[in-house]
Order: C-alpha cells, then sequence, then structure tokens
C-alpha cells in the first residue's frame, strides 16, 4: 500500500471481496482508534435472491488474529488498492486464537 488517498466504495458488493480473496486474501479493518488490522477472508457465501431486492444477497467471514473483541458497528474496510468499504461487523466466534467476525448483505 502506497501513500495514495483512500477510494471510498460507495455501494459494497460482492466483488469487492471476491477480488481481495483472490489476491492476496488480505484486508485490513480499521477499529477503535483506526487501528489497522490485517484480516483474512474465510468465507463469502451467496443466497438466493429474492423478489425486490437489486443485488444477490451474501454473507462474509473475516479472521483477524486479535485478541480485543470489538463490538458489532460499522468499521471501514480497506483492501490492498486504497478502496475503503464501511462494513457493518458482527462478531461471531473464537477460535484457534482468531476471532471472526461476519457482515451480511441484502
Amino acid at each position: 500500500m502506497g501513500s495514495e488517498e483512500n477510494q471510498i466504495v460507495e455501494n459494497v458488493d460482492i466483488t469487492f471481496f471476491q477480488e481481495i480473496q483472490k489476491g492476496e486474501n488480505l484486508c485490513y479493518i480499521l477499529f477503535e482508534n483506526e487501528k489497522k488490522t490485517e484480516a483474512t477472508i474465510l468465507e463469502i457465501k451467496e443466497f438466493p435472491a429474492f423478489h425486490g431486492i437489486s443485488r444477490v444477497p451474501f454473507a462474509v467471514m473475516v479472521s483477524v488474529e486479535e485478541s480485543t473483541v470489538y463490538p458489532q458497528k460499522i468499521y471501514p474496510v480497506l483492501n490492498l488498492k486504497n478502496q475503503v468499504a464501511e462494513v457493518f461487523l458482527v462478531p461471531v466466534a473464537r477460535e484457534k486464537g482468531c476471532l471472526h467476525y461476519q457482515a451480511v448483505f441484502s
């Protein structure tokens, strides 16, 4: 990541996360006090579309090596292209020294 300014992703869709996963599978979550924490994508799961929504619903599970559990809320997620998306993350599991957070989009 260079010193370039971050580009805001207005309408986050599944491709934002698929591109992370296909690349180095590395992104950063800016938790409290803009603490940049490395995260990897464990799973991207698509759900069947239903009438009245404009995109395919999906869920993303990310993992961080972090001992502090941050509350569910919107956090900036930064990819290696300096694109940042505001994502509502929910802590869902602790496993082998990592915490897992989930985001659901519909």
